[in-house]
């Protein structure tokens, strides 16, 4: 039976694995800049709360979508439609979760730029 301090290890390894993906790292990198822009514009403590939870759930789908590659490439390494179908599905649920956070985000940095430039 693995020990609680192996379960930890395993986990740190496949984080490891999941971060030297291209698309996670992408999705770092925005979350980053993301962050910065947070910090520059001295969002409240509740909107820390909800760019954060917003950054996670982005991060969190783009590993759930390059676990899914990863299974279909080992299940049928050979091109096929449903293959390609479901992997299509799995980057489409990766989208529409982008597109909901970027109008989380033009509502929290638009409201924090206008106020910038001094139009609010």
């Amino acid at each position: 039976m693995e020990s609680f301090k192996d379960k930890f290890k395993n986990a740190f390894i496949g984080l490891s694995i999941g971060l030297q993906d291209k698309a996670v790292q992408l999705q770092l990198s925005i979350m980053l800049i993301a962050l910065v822009l947070a910090f520059l514009f001295h969002f409240h403590w509740m909107e820390w709360i909800i760019v954060l939870f917003s950054c996670l759930l982005v991060v969190s789908f783009e590993f759930l979508n390059s676990i899914l590659e990863r299974v279909m490439d080992f299940v049928h390494p050979d091109y096929h439609e449903k293959v390609r179908d479901i992997k299509d599905m799995s980057a489409g649920l990766v989208l529409m979760v982008c597109i909901f956070v970027l109008l989380i985000g033009i509502i929290l940095y638009g409201y924090h730029f206008l106020e910038w430039i001094g139009r609010i």
